[in-house]
């Protein structure tokens, strides 16, 4: 996943926090795994605090 792109996924993770009846309570990160030479084939954790 290419930083730029992974606007919609952080958005989808913020809903599914929502629509679960929790609460961000902090800034997302994204946490790059793996980064091969072709930025298509990252591996990227996203990651959430929330209660």
């Amino acid at each position: 996943m290419r930083p730029w792109s992974g606007t919609r996924r952080v958005q989808s993770l913020a809903r599914w926090i929502d629509a679960n009846g929790h609460r961000s309570t902090g800034y997302p990160r994204e946490l790059y795994l793996e980064c091969p030479e072709n930025p298509d084939d990252w591996v990227t954790e996203l990651q959430e605090p929330y209660a």
